[in-house]
Parts: C-alpha cells; sequence; structure tokens
C-alpha cells in the first residue's frame, strides 16, 4: 500500500513466466553455445537472479508511475507491457 496507489500483484504478474522464459532461454544459449562448461553453467545460474531483479524492477516501477501519476498510468503501463 502507498499513500496514493494501492499495488496489488496477481500471479500471473508474479515473475514465474519470466523466470521459466529466463531459464530456458539460458540453457537453450548454453548448448548452443561455444562457451566453456563453467561459463555455460554460469549464463544458466545467473538467469534466475536477473529474471527476478527485473521483474522486481518492474512491479517497483507500476508502483512509481501509480505513485507519482494515479492508477489510470499504472494500468495503461502494465497493459502495455504484458
Amino acid at each position: 500500500y502507498l499513500p496514493q496507489y494501492t499495488l496489488d500483484v496477481a500471479t500471473p504478474c508474479s515473475g514465474l513466466q519470466t523466470l521459466l522464459t529466463a531459464v530456458t532461454l539460458a540453457v537453450a544459449l548454453a548448448l548452443l553455445s561455444d562457451l566453456r562448461p563453467v561459463a555455460r553453467v554460469a549464463l544458466v545460474c545467473l538467469a534466475v537472479p536477473v529474471a527476478l531483479l527485473s521483474n522486481s524492477f518492474r512491479i517497483a516501477l507500476f508502483g512509481v508511475i501509480g505513485e507519482c501519476f494515479g492508477a489510470s498510468a499504472a494500468h495503461s503501463l502494465h497493459d502495455g507491457s504484458g
């Protein structure tokens, strides 16, 4: 709850889809690349924190936009980013 805006994170927006997509892409890139095995493992392992951080940033951005510009602006940004 923010002073001017209530931010509700629903299950579809929780980031699970982003996490699954990032890990899948990282595994595909690791398998198709000419990287050393250590770099391949690092690529896949880094997909998890990058996905979590990017989704956290996305949710925080919606909160800032909702607080500064109102609920309709936050909802427009959310609908446009989906």
